[in-house]
């Protein structure tokens, strides 16, 4: 092996190699080499042959002296750069591909230490896209190359293609890894979106984590689709509702989940128990459960019987939900007048944009002082028969505008979820908002789950 010292703006580097490791090193060995000088025994290895007519490097076409690139060595070649240095002590080797060269410039990483997650996962992509060279593509799109997946400037253009099924055991081996590991990032390049690549490829997130989440995903897409087949396939109605829900015997759900995050958000944990997500979806195919449900004869005089709760497992009205699914929805409600549908937002400010179809009562969430303003403004320019406001739960006192316009008032206390505890408003926040209502003149409903009391004891001089 012969070293020998070259003025370093004569020495290639090539993004195949210089982007393929961690560059938060540069900074340690130009602290070390500062103090210690670089060490000649050590020298950075410049790869020459044949193969390096397949790859670009910082001068373009090789003219420098040297006839290669750097393959190992070029964290040391950048410390010595920042320090200012003229000449580095360098070493040719011949190889006889790309591929060698590569797995070369591994292992010599592999004998100093253990290679990051990032570094496996951009690995895995240049090792697979050399075994791609010379198959037939099932796809035309470009497969991402290392460079560009460690360029932040570039990996928002990368288009990921499906990733080698060649033994995963070899990649592994090459790599000093598991072969779960690789098959871990070959699930990730196929089915994570490009965020989520981008976590790994910077190091930002694990390989095990970006899998897990991905996994999960998919899974829940999965549930997701299967359930709209099997709904499909039905003829959909509506749900029954529970004792909770006194004044309305139904639940309709065209859309299900909501954007809200509000933490003491029940609906949430009834679609992460069904679905595995709470992100917001149009079921279309339930605009048919107006026409279909039918009430049973022995029911027919029940109070509550014809009142249909809409979207009790979504925000109808939320920002994210389109104009021309909320007016779906309400064109199957004004087809059907034998039911009464009842609506109620946190997001009030949209109703002005609808009208109403008359079998409709119309609602909005004041749970703090907070929502009054909006909802005063909301239900003012709204054309239904009836509106009201739902303080449920009852987050602290509500002090209502005189003449705000509405017709009925539910008062009601916190249920249980995985965000909060189930918890009781303060019985001098539930007298004052009754007291409030009476003096306007609404009807006052109580829900089931508002338990507290008036607990006062005489006080003794």
């Amino acid at each position: 092996m012969v070293i020998s010292k070259v003025a370093i703006g004569s020495i290639c580097q090539s993004p195949k190699f210089a982007n393929l490791f961690r560059q938060d090193l540069v900074k340690l060995i130009a602290d070390s080499m500062e103090e210690q000088g670089f060490d000649d025994t050590f020298p950075i290895v410049v790869g020459t042959g044949t193969w390096l007519e397949e790859i670009e490097t910082n001068a373009g076409k090789l003219t420098s002296p040297i006839d290669g690139v750097v393959v190992d060595g070029n964290s040391r070649l950048a410390a010595a750069k920042k320090l200012g240095m003229e000449f580095v002590p360098i070493v040719e080797k011949p190889f006889e591909s790309l591929d060698e060269a590569i797995s070369y410039s591994i292992q010599c990483q592999l004998l100093r230490r253990n290679l990051s997650d990032a570094e496996i996962f951009t690995l895995e992509v240049v090792l697979d896209e050399l075994k791609q060279k010379g198959r037939p593509r099932a796809e035309s799109k470009k497969q991402p190359s290392s460079h560009e997946l460690t360029d932040s400037s570039q990996i928002d253009a990368i288009v990921v293609t499906k990733p080698s099924v060649k033994s995963s055991s070899e990649t592994a081996a090459k790599l000093g890894t598991n072969r779960g590991k690789v098959e871990q990032v070959r699930y990730i390049r196929q089915y994570a979106d490009l965020d989520a690549q981008k976590l790994v490829a910077t190091g930002k997130s694990t390989i095990n984590k970006v899998y897990n989440k991905t996994f999960a995903l998919r899974k829940a897409e999965a549930l997701k689709s299967e359930n709209v087949e099997k709904s499909m396939k039905n003829n959909s109605t509506f749900n029954v509702t529970t004792e909770k829900i006194e004044w309305a015997k139904w639940t309709w759900n065209p859309i299900v989940g909501c954007l809200h995050g509000c933490p003491f958000c029940y609906a949430r944990d009834i679609a992460m128990r069904y679905y595995g997500t709470f992100e917001p979806i149009f079921r279309e195919e339930r605009l048919k459960a107006p026409y279909n449900t039918k009430i049973p004869k022995d029911q027919i005089d029940e109070p509550g019987i014809k009142n249909v709760f809409v979207c009790s497992m979504a925000d109808l009205f939320g920002d994210w939900v389109l104009e021309e699914q909320i007016q779906k929805i309400l064109d199957a409600c004004r087809n059907t007048p034998q039911w009464t549908y009842i609506f109620l937002t946190k997001n009030p400010k949209r109703y002005s944009e609808f009208s109403f179809p008359e079998n409709s009562w119309v609602g909005a969430t004041i749970d703090t002082q907070d929502r009054v303003e909006a909802s005063y403004r909301g239900l003012l320019a709204c054309d239904a028969k009836v509106r009201f406001i739902s303080c449920e739960p009852l987050k602290g006192p509500i002090e209502l505008p005189d003449d705000i316009p509405i017709d009925w008032v539910i008062i009601g206390g916190q249920s249980g979820s995985t965000g909060e505890p189930a918890g009781q408003p303060e019985w001098e926040w539930v007298e004052n908002l009754t007291k409030q209502a009476r003096k306007l003149g609404v009807k006052v409903y109580w829900k089931p789950n508002l338990t507290v009391r008036p607990k006062e004891y005489p006080e003794i001089v």
